[in-house]
């Protein structure tokens, strides 16, 4: 039996410590999308590959905004900019609390 690589269990520990983001007010989509961009470069991971990390990476009510809306977003680019209005549908609900 092989032993996984260095570079694998680093990918496997990355990707498992990479937190859900539901779109509470604690948390900011920017660090996710900051993560998983760092991920894709360290790991040479096309953009296919990292919307699927993205997306399974969603809970709650950010899961239910990708769910709404997934139809648009068909890249990571367009996942990339399309955060920019959860996050600001993220900081309106602040400001109604």
């Amino acid at each position: 039996m092989e032993l996984p690589s260095f570079l694998n269990i680093i990918q496997t520990t990355v990707l498992k410590e990479l937190p859900k983001f539901i779109g509470d007010n604690i948390q900011k989509v920017t660090q996710l999308i900051d993560a998983i961009d760092q991920i894709g470069t360290f790991n040479k991971i096309n953009d296919s590959l990292l919307h699927s990390i993205a997306t399974i990476k969603l809970g709650g009510s950010a899961f239910n905004w990708y769910d709404n809306n997934k139809e648009t977003l068909r890249s990571q680019r367009y996942y990339t900019a399309a955060n920019t209005d959860l996050l600001q549908m993220q900081e309106e609900a602040r400001t109604c609390l």
